[in-house]
């Protein structure tokens, strides 16, 4: 009998990137960095202005949402954790 693989946990964070004014943002970019480890996972919204970071291991998170234009990204805290 073959030795069974190790579970793992993954999440992710998704959500719609938009402006002060609730216009969506196309190409904002989106990064999740663990403040535990310093890892940094990236994504860009698409036309929608919807984005998605997969592949989270639990743990702390800082996340920011920005655009060439904005003078500073938006910040979320999130907390990553199995349920």
């Amino acid at each position: 009998m073959a030795p069974l693989a190790a579970q793992t946990f993954t999440a992710a964070v998704a959500g719609v990137a938009k402006d002060s004014s609730g216009a969506l943002i196309a190409g904002a970019a989106v990064a999740m960095t663990n403040i535990e480890t310093d890892v940094v996972q990236h994504a860009v919204s698409n036309e929608a202005g919807l984005y998605r970071v997969d592949g989270l291991a639990g743990g702390h998170r800082l996340g920011s949402i920005g655009v060439a234009a904005a003078r500073a990204p938006s910040v979320l805290d999130s907390q990553v954790c199995r349920r």
